[in-house]
């Protein structure tokens, strides 16, 4: 799912690679604190924040890695 969010990052040409790995990380950040942070017998900030890196840490290093080794389609000449 956060894939799919870097995708349709990508293809905004307006957002530039860093910034669209902040939101990407960001944005699994608050999904996997939601999801993870209140549950069980510990709760609190830093489980919170614990449970958050757990999503911005792989999310900024997928999309930094798709950034760096995805090349870009070319368009090609029509041929005459």
């Amino acid at each position: 799912m956060i894939g799919a969010v870097d995708d349709i990052l990508m293809h905004v040409k307006r957002i530039g690679p860093v910034v669209r790995m902040f939101l990407v990380g960001l944005f699994a950040f608050v999904l996997a604190a939601l999801t993870y942070g209140s549950r069980g017998p510990d709760t609190g900030a830093v489980q919170w924040i614990l449970y958050g890196l757990v999503g911005f840490v792989p999310s900024v290093m997928s999309s930094w890695l798709v950034h760096k080794y995805v090349e870009e389609p070319q368009p090609v000449a029509a041929p005459t």
